[in-house]
C-alpha cells in the first residue's frame, strides 16, 4: 500500500474506496477480483500515496471510460501541481497528452523528446515493419506486398492521420504468377 501506515490508511480508506468505485465489493478477497477492479483499487491507492513520482504502468488500459478520464483528470490536476508522472503506455492518446516522450523498442532508446517527434518516429518504424513483411497467404501463390503508402483526402502521402480524418491506402505488390 505504497508506505501509507495503518493510521493513515484507515484516514484515507473512504476516499480511496470511492475513488476507486468498488465500495461494494469491499468484502470480496482481492484474489477474487477482476483485472479493471484490482487496476481501479491500485490507482485509488497510489492517488492518495502522495507520492514525489508517480509511475503508471498501462494501468489505465483496464477500466471502463468515466475510471479512465477520472484518472486523466487527476492525473492532469497533480501535473499542474508540481508532480512528476512517468506514463508507461502504447495508447498514442496518453502519450500525445504528456510533456516529454521515451520510446523504447527491445530495452533500447529509440527517440526522445516532444510527443509529435516521438510518436511520428514509432509511426514512421511501425509502418516500415509492417511494410518490410514479406506476406504470402495460401492461395495467393507468392504475392508480396512491397510498399504501402497512406493518402490523405486530398491524395498527398502522409505518415500520420488524424482521428475522424478519411483516409486512402495505396499497396504496391508484386504477383509473379496470375491469381
Amino acid at each position: 500500500i505504497l508506505g501509507l501506515s495503518q493510521r493513515e490508511l484507515r484516514e484515507k480508506y473512504a476516499s480511496i474506496v470511492e475513488f476507486a468505485g468498488v465500495g461494494e465489493f469491499m468484502d470480496l478477497q482481492i484474489k477474487n477480483y477482476s483485472s479493471g477492479m484490482f487496476a481501479r483499487l491500485a490507482f485509488a491507492v497510489a492517488a492518495h500515496a502522495r507520492p514525489d513520482v508517480l509511475l503508471v504502468d498501462e494501468v489505465l488500459a483496464v477500466g471502463d471510460n468515466a475510471f479512465q478520464m477520472k484518472c486523466y483528470d487527476w492525473l492532469a490536476k497533480q501535473r499542474r501541481q508540481g508532480l512528476t508522472v512517468v506514463l508507461v503506455s502504447h495508447n498514442l492518446y496518453q502519450v500525445g497528452a504528456s510533456d516529454q516522450c521515451l520510446y523504447l523498442n527491445a530495452g533500447k532508446v529509440v527517440a526522445s523528446g516532444g510527443p509529435q517527434d516521438v510518436i511520428a518516429r514509432y509511426q514512421s518504424e511501425l509502418a516500415a515493419s509492417l511494410v518490410s513483411r514479406v506476406v504470402t497467404a495460401e492461395g495467393q501463390r507468392g504475392m508480396r506486398i512491397e510498399r504501402v503508402q497512406v493518402l490523405n483526402a486530398s491524395g498527398h502521402e502522409v505518415a500520420t492521420i488524424g482521428h475522424d480524418e478519411n483516409l486512402r491506402v495505396r499497396l504496391f505488390y508484386d504477383c509473379p504468377q496470375p491469381l
